[in-house]
């Protein structure tokens, strides 16, 4: 038993991305905006079968994305927004700040 020896565990932190997959995201989203895949599907012109493939391996074209209405764009980017953001409240502050110096210039341009 001498000769044997163990080898150590490496210790692997997921990244923080990988706690859901991206496909995973735009599903519950899709599902959540347009009421169903099928629905999500008829609007992207696609098989409703295939996008569920897409979406399941990874595959899907974010260009499908093109023929989604604005407000979906809006509602799909915020859900992969919420899911991938920073939690750190120092970046979650500087984004606050660019966020308001931005409506600031809006309205400074709307008066101009």
């Amino acid at each position: 038993m001498d000769h044997v020896r163990t080898k150590q565990a490496k210790a692997e932190l997921p990244s923080p991305s990988s706690s859901i997959a991206v496909g995973a995201v735009l599903k519950d989203a899709f599902i959540r905006h347009y009421g169903s895949l099928k629905a999500t599907a008829i609007t992207l012109e696609m098989d409703n079968s295939q996008l569920t493939r897409d979406l399941d391996h990874g595959s899907f074209n974010l260009k499908r994305l093109d023929k989604c209405d604005a407000d979906a764009k809006a509602f799909i980017m915020a859900a992969l927004h919420d899911e991938y953001a920073s939690t750190d409240p120092k970046i979650r502050i500087q984004r606050r700040i660019n966020d308001l110096r931005r409506a600031i210039d809006a309205l400074a341009e709307e008066l101009a």
